[in-house]
């Protein structure tokens, strides 16, 4: 006798906002002929794929169908435990941090932004292990309580799954795992997202062509180490050889007008904020946290730390592209190329959002924006004159209205450039994110003395998105309005 998993994710590496099916099944019949008859799923969130430093652990029930099987959803359970990253990292295993002019990320005196790294960050809370468990239970299933609902000993389990930060739209795809199984999913391989090609990309749906000011700050993420097969994650044993899925390298090539005019390599190590499983740094290929892998690529977290492209940009570096490669110097990534902006009209606003993928997607909009300061105000009748004093004053600062209290937030309306049909498709993203922030310039100093400087959580107000074409439109652009999340703090009266 044995529960069985009838139907469960076809791969072991998914966003976990989505459809989680998980159907139950049991192979003598108990679960359509006892009474009382349910299916017990107690689900486990773990940090390491051995399923050690527990997350979460609840449990839930489901009645067979008139089929026979019990049928589960898990993703809304499972993504409470993933949430985006907003911090750099300090962590004890492995231990790495990551850091901001090279000053190493602390949560009391040293805090930076997860936009601002110079090399390496990993996923803190972007990714972790999961599982579930099965049991069956019906009345006298324990043989020595007849009388009452009991566990039977059937049981079964999933494999471990690594789940990030993800969703799904309802046009993204979905792939069986083969033509006799009915489990399905999302295929990360056959969408490019499994850095093990030169046609893979970051965890991004921008386009390969960027454009950045000198003062732009911003990441990108990948999945770091996984398996093809199965889309699973390294059980790696530390030795001489190295990984040859993971990240080994981000090579950045930079151009002037006369053509190619210098490079950098910044190889993915402990000791530049990542992990690479590459002696000798040390192996922790059970954490989750070095599965999802933030770099900062933007020329303002690029200059910080490369005084040879801080050279280049401050003088007449026209673009520069980025690729990874893995272990065996193979590419991993496909080429993006970034154009430098070096004079802007107008004011820029840069805007980071949360994207579909768990990581963070970055605009600079140059075009003419507007600022509007709204204010709500709670006025009251003051007393005019010294009432409470040996003689009266009329004073004229005692009496009149006065405002008791005043709240203001301050308003933007920006306006993209020109942009292509790609840029156009991507940018509805910025539409359906839940998280935005407003970006900060490029600061010489260094990261202890600055707190709250280079990031601010904004609101997008804009309630509609037209998407247009070239065919429709000729010309493609785009305004949007944002607000700022916080008031503006005024005395009160």
């Amino acid at each position: 006798m044995a529960l069985v998993v009838e139907q469960k994710p076809a791969f072991k590496t998914l966003p976990i906002g989505q459809q989680f099916i998980c159907v139950v099944g049991e192979n003598t019949g108990l679960l359509i002929s006892e009474q009382n008859v349910s299916v017990v799923a107690t689900v486990h969130v773990f940090e390491n794929s051995n399923q050690t430093g527990t997350i979460s652990q609840s449990t839930y029930k489901s009645v067979p169908n008139s089929q026979g099987v019990c049928i589960f959803d898990f993703g809304a359970v499972m993504e409470n435990y993933v949430t985006p990253d907003y911090n750099g990292v300090l962590s004890a295993s492995p231990a790495a941090a990551s850091t901001f002019h090279d000053v190493a990320y602390d949560s009391e005196v040293g805090y930076h932004a997860l936009h601002n790294i110079d090399r390496y960050c990993y996923g803190d809370n972007t990714v972790a292990y999961g599982t579930v468990y099965f049991e069956l239970e019906f009345l006298g299933g324990n043989p020595l309580t007849p009388n009452i609902v009991g566990f039977n000993t059937m049981y079964a389990a999933l494999d471990t799954l690594l789940i990030y930060n993800g969703v799904l739209y309802q046009t993204d795809p979905l792939s069986y795992k083969d033509v006799l199984s009915p489990d399905y999913g999302y295929d990360l391989d056959l969408n490019g997202y499994i850095n093990n090609d030169s046609g893979s990309t970051f965890m991004t749906d921008m386009p390969k062509t960027l454009y950045a000011r000198p003062e732009d700050y911003g990441t990108v993420a990948l999945l770091n180490g996984l398996n093809k097969q199965n889309y699973s994650f390294q059980t790696y044993v530390n030795t001489v050889t190295p990984l040859l899925n993971s990240l080994n390298y981000l090579e950045y090539t930079w151009y002037n007008a006369g053509g190619l005019d210098g490079s950098a390599i910044i190889y993915n190590r402990q000791s530049t904020g990542g992990w690479n499983g590459v002696a000798p740094d040390l192996d922790y290929p059970i954490e989750a946290k070095v599965r999802y892998l933030f770099a900062g690529i933007y020329p303002a977290n690029l200059r910080a730390t490369e005084a040879a492209f801080e050279a280049a940009l401050t003088t007449d570096m026209l673009y520069y592209t980025v690729q990874g490669f893995s272990n065996s110097v193979a590419a991993k990534t496909d080429l993006y190329t970034i154009n430098i902006i070096h004079d802007c009209q107008y004011e820029p606003v840069r805007l980071a959002w949360l994207n579909k993928h768990g990581a963070w997607d970055y605009y600079t909009f140059k075009k003419k924006s507007v600022r509007t300061l709204n204010s709500k105000r709670t006025d009251y009748q003051k007393l005019d004159g010294t009432w409470n004093a040996k003689t009266f004053n009329p004073n004229v600062n005692q009496g009149g209205m006065k405002s008791f209290k005043v709240k203001t937030k301050e308003a933007i309306k920006i306006n993209t450039d020109f942009i292509s049909e790609d840029e156009s498709v991507w940018l509805e993203q910025l539409m359906t994110t839940s998280e935005v922030f407003l970006l900060k310039d490029y600061f010489v100093g260094g990261g202890l003395e600055v707190i709250r400087k280079f990031n601010e959580p904004v609101l997008i107000k804009t309630s509609s998105y037209i998407k247009k074409t070239v065919a429709n439109d000729k010309l493609i652009q785009y305004t949007f309005d944002i607000e700022k999340s916080f008031e503006i703090k005024t005395q009160g009266a």
